[in-house]
């Protein structure tokens, strides 16, 4: 799904970009298929360029995709450059970025369903999308978009973000939230043979969902103690030059 050249950078690219941005791309309905991502040194600076291949299809966005995805890669690297670049003196700069959409494949109903996981989990992430997607016509909820995202990386947890047709009040979000969560729970424990751990959001026309999309749960300053920590990201950034205060 990732491709770095060069190939050493991939820790650096996967933790403060690739993995936020394709969480934030799911929590908005957008599946991302593969991101491709080049790096050039140049000094103390490294130039980004991305190509991001996307499956079509009704999204939560209320413009272009490209518009969104630059924002978000924006809004990383100024994040990357004022943790983990102040402490190794180096800047990003994303300079190059490429979008390619493509049909997704896979399971369509009126609604529509965007899973994002590993690869031995997809096709189970899709049946366990279906059952819920059945039991939301049963609750009678109208909604357009289903996403159930497990990432890559870390513990395994599901994430589901559902996009409803029509504002709900507070109390109305919380109780649907919590019902989804006991379901999805009890379909994963059928489907993946175990309970994994349950998130869900629930979004509504009303929501200003870019800026809630682009929050990481995991905090950017646990993101980079794990580079710092990483024996191959300091022989890289020591090769060039680069080296944190006291190491």
């Amino acid at each position: 799904m990732l491709k770095v050249e060069p190939p050493e950078y991939y820790p650096i690219i996967d933790k403060l970009f690739a993995s936020r941005l394709v969480e934030a791309l799911n929590a908005l309905g957008i599946a991302v298929e593969d991101i491709t991502a080049l790096v050039v040194p140049d000094g103390r600076t490294l130039r980004l360029g991305f190509e991001i291949k996307v499956s079509e299809g009704e999204s939560f966005l209320p413009t272009g995709t490209e518009y969104v995805v630059r924002g978000i890669l924006d809004k990383l690297a100024d994040e990357a450059n004022s943790s983990f670049g102040r402490l190794y003196q180096v800047d990003f700069s994303v300079e190059g970025l490429k979008i390619e959409e493509s049909t997704g494949e896979g399971w369509r109903g009126k609604e529509r369903l965007v899973v994002n996981g590993p690869d031995e989990l997809v096709e189970k992430l899709e049946r366990l999308g279906r059952g819920i997607i059945i039991t939301l016509r049963e609750w009678g909820v109208e909604f357009s978009t289903l996403t159930i995202n497990v990432p890559l990386n870390g513990p395994r947890e599901i994430k589901l973000a559902l996009k409803t047709m029509k504002r709900l009040s507070p109390p109305e979000k919380e109780s649907l939230k919590e019902s989804l969560e006991q379901k999805t729970l009890s379909f994963s424990r059928t489907i993946l043979g175990r309970g994994y751990p349950v998130s869900v959001r629930i979004l509504d026309p009303e929501d200003r969902v870019l800026a809630r999309a682009i929050k990481e749960e995991k905090s950017v300053e646990d993101l980079v103690k794990e580079l710092v920590e990483d024996e191959d990201v300091r022989e890289l950034l020591s090769a060039l030059g680069k080296s944190p205060p006291g190491l």
